[in-house]
This record gives C-alpha cells, sequence and structure tokens, in this order.
C-alpha cells in the first residue's frame, strides 16, 4: 500500500505564492505523463455538474457512500488502471464523461464478445444505419419519440422479418448516437445484425429503404432520401464501428474537434459550455433532459443469452470493482477534498499507475505537496488575518487622534 505520507528535505522557503502554484500547478515533477483523456473526462465531469444543478452527476465521485471509511484506491493490473472506491457515482452515461467512458468500455466489450463469438460459430455481423430527415427547429425529445416510433414500425413490418428470417438473422444490437450540427440535432441509430455468413444483402437493400421511408412517415417524421435513408455495411466496417463504439469514441477524440459538416457531439457542446458558450450550455441541458432514461444500447431479445453475456445496468458497471483490482492506497477525505478541488485527481491516478510500474512514490509527493501548499496558505492567511486587524486597530486610534487634534485646535479641548 502507498503512504500519503512521504518525507521530503526541506529548502529555503519561496513564496507563499510560488509554493503553491508549484504544489497545483504541473505534476511533471513527479515524472508522469498524464493521460490527456483522463484530463479531458475529469474537466467535462466539473463543467456537467457546474450546469446541471440537481442532477445526479453533482454528487459523483464528490461524495463517499461510507461516511465512516476513507477512500480506497484500487489498481487493476491487467489493464494496468487505477480508480477510486467508496465514492457515489452517478451512472448517467448522457451527463457524465467519467461514467460514459467506464460504461462505454464494458459495452463495447459486451459487443465484441457476441460478434466473435457469432463469427466462431461460422456467422457473419453486418452494420445497418438508420437516419431521418431533421431541421434545425425540431425539438430533440419529439424527434426521439418519433424515431423510436418508426424503428419499432420497422422491425416490426413482416416483408422486414422476412428478408431478416432468409438472412438467417439470430438477433440484432443497436446503438442511439446523437450529434449537433447546422440543421440541428441529428440522432441516428447504429445497428449490427448478427446473420449467416455469404448473404448478398446488398440486393434487399432498396427494399429495406422503402420500408424504412414508410415507418417513418407513419411516425410523423419526413421521409428520408434514398441516399442518406438507410445504410448497410459489411463486416469490416462492423468491426471499424465497435472499435470506437460510441460514446467510447468521444473520450479519445479532441473534444473540441469539429467535423466536416461542423457538427458536435454532446461532450463537444459540454466543453464548449465551459469555455462559456451559453448556446451550448443550453443545448447541453436539452440534451440531458430529452434522454433521460433512455438506453444507448439496445439488444434485441434472447441476443445476450444466446452468447452468455450478463444483463448489467450501468449503474452496476460504474459501482462495479474488478475482482483482480487491488487496493493500494487510501486518502482520508481532507487530502481527497484538495485533489478535488485543485482538479488534480486524474494526475493522481496516472500517478499511481506510474508508481505500480515502476516502484516509486510520486503519487504520495503529490499528496504532499497539496498538503504543504495548503497548510502554508493557511498559515499566511492568520498571518495576514493578523495584519489586518493590527492596521485597522492603527487605523482607528490614528482616527481617534486626527479627532482629538482638529477638536483641540476648535478649542474643545484643553
Amino acid at each position: 500500500m502507498f503512504s500519503t505520507q512521504c518525507n521530503t528535505k526541506q529548502n529555503s522557503k519561496p513564496s507563499v505564492k510560488a509554493q503553491i502554484l508549484g504544489a497545483l500547478g504541473s505534476i511533471t515533477k513527479c515524472h508522469v505523463s498524464v493521460e490527456n483523456s483522463r484530463l479531458k473526462r475529469f474537466d467535462l465531469l466539473k463543467h456537467s455538474q457546474n450546469i446541471l444543478k440537481n442532477h445526479r452527476v453533482c454528487n459523483c465521485l464528490k461524495k463517499r457512500i461510507d461516511k465512516n471509511s476513507d477512500i480506497g484506491v484500487f489498481y487493476n493490473p491487467l489493464r494496468s488502471t487505477a480508480q477510486f472506491s467508496n465514492l457515489q457515482r452517478c451512472g448517467s452515461l448522457w451527463a457524465c464523461p467519467v461514467c460514459a467512458n467506464q460504461i462505454s468500455q464494458k459495452r463495447k466489450q459486451e459487443v465484441g464478445q457476441a460478434v466473435n463469438a457469432h463469427r466462431k460459430n461460422g456467422g457473419d455481423v453486418v452494420m445497418l444505419t438508420l437516419t431521418t430527415p431533421h431541421q434545425y427547429h425540431d425539438v430533440l425529445d419529439e424527434l426521439l419519440l418519433q424515431q423510436s416510433s418508426a424503428r419499432k414500425r420497422f422491425w416490426e413490418t413482416t416483408a422486414v422479418q422476412n428478408i431478416l428470417k432468409s438472412w438467417g438473422s439470430v438477433g440484432h444490437i443497436t446503438s442511439l448516437e446523437i450529434t449537433h450540427g447546422s440543421n440541428g440535432w441529428h440522432p441516428h441509430y447504429h445497428i449490427l445484425l448478427f446473420i449467416r455468413s455469404g448473404v448478398d444483402f446488398s440486393k434487399q437493400k432498396a427494399k429495406l429503404y422503402q420500408y424504412w421511408a414508410a415507418a417513418c412517415v407513419r411516425s410523423g417524421l419526413g421521409k428520408p432520401n434514398e441516399k442518406n435513408g438507410l445504410d448497410l455495411r459489411d463486416g469490416s466496417h462492423a468491426d471499424k464501428y465497435i472499435t470506437k463504439w460510441g460514446l467510447a469514441d468521444e473520450m479519445t477524440r479532441s473534444v473540441v474537434k469539429v467535423g466536416k459538416t461542423k457538427s458536435h457531439t454532446p461532450f463537444d457542446l459540454l466543453a464548449l459550455a465551459g469555455d462559456g458558450c451559453d448556446k451550448s450550455k443550453y443545448l447541453f441541458m436539452l440534451y440531458v433532459a430529452a434522454t433521460r432514461g433512455k438506453r444507448q444500447l439496445m439488444w434485441s431479445r434472447g441476443l445476450k443469452k444466446r452468447f452468455g453475456i450478463d444483463d448489467l445496468t450501468d449503474e452496476s458497471i460504474v459501482n462495479e470493482t474488478e475482482k483482480v483490482a487491488e487496493e493500494v492506497a487510501t486518502l482520508p477525505p481532507l487530502v481527497y477534498y484538495l485533489l478535488v478541488r485543485e482538479n488534480k485527481r486524474p494526475h493522481y491516478l496516472t500517478a499511481i499507475e506510474f508508481d505500480v510500474i515502476n516502484h516509486t512514490n510520486t503519487a504520495g509527493a503529490l499528496v504532499n505537496q497539496l498538503l504543504q501548499a495548503e497548510y502554508d496558505y493557511i498559515i499566511a492567511k492568520k498571518d495576514g488575518d493578523k495584519l489586518t486587524k493590527s492596521a485597522m486597530k492603527a487605523n482607528l486610534a490614528q482616527k481617534a487622534a486626527d479627532l482629538r487634534d482638529e477638536q483641540i485646535y476648535k478649542g474643545l479641548w484643553s
């Protein structure tokens, strides 16, 4: 277990300001290369907590589960990653970048497990993409309801069921993705179809489009054009998509990257909101409200059981501590509070990962720096308060003397 304290040789003291800046600045002195993706996730979490005042994300990774116990730090040797324990987690895939990353990584493993098992049994996987027309003035929650209705109508169409049956389909996995661009909100579906191998699915593409277009119209949506409304891709595209499944891709890409069509992911909007964009802040709030209670991944009935995959909720995933993970450190509430206040949680976790591999104590050094800076700040503040009180007394005494002199001058004092 790593100690949160370490003995360091004290040199001549720099100024309090220099100590605070040194302790709370870059952790390069600890020889740790901080992961940009983790920094972005925690920065985005802070922005989300500032925006969504009454959302459960506000308590995520802030409040302890057991108030009588310290915060634990666990290390997974298989993935070489560290994480905190005994902290409340919101489990919100839509509002929390930290939970979203953990959930998406687990979901990606589940999807990969299903795809590999199906192919091992001689099957194939193709990717179906469904989109609908959308305008700038469209309301997201209404658009999602209409699209959900269209998707249900599409699967229930007898002709569609017959086509899938002829392909030897055993099920499908649907992913809901949402972006925002010049034409407003753009929710769309990416669907993995588990079929038999050797199917020439391109022959049925036109028919499937007609059924999808009809389902859209019946659900109150406009008719999608044939070029963009429905797309079918072979297994290589499915593999490419799985490697960057859903929100996991957003965690590894630049949060301010703008695509060729100038569209933004929800976490792009959150990053822009953190930079002071009120429009992006409003859009992100609408997005979180519209997706409340919705699932990003939807498996057809019986498909998880077919491939021996447990049906886990998002909340259970984020609260799960890997069986192979070991507790390597504990943090008192005060230390964790400083890590939160100074935005050093990602630095600390990266330092733990570095220490386990290299048998160093950079995490302990970081904690010592934070504690020393806080101590020096408190002492400096107390000294400043004393000086302020002395100055106030001297000022009052000077005013009294000035008043006395004025009164003497006016002959009121002898």
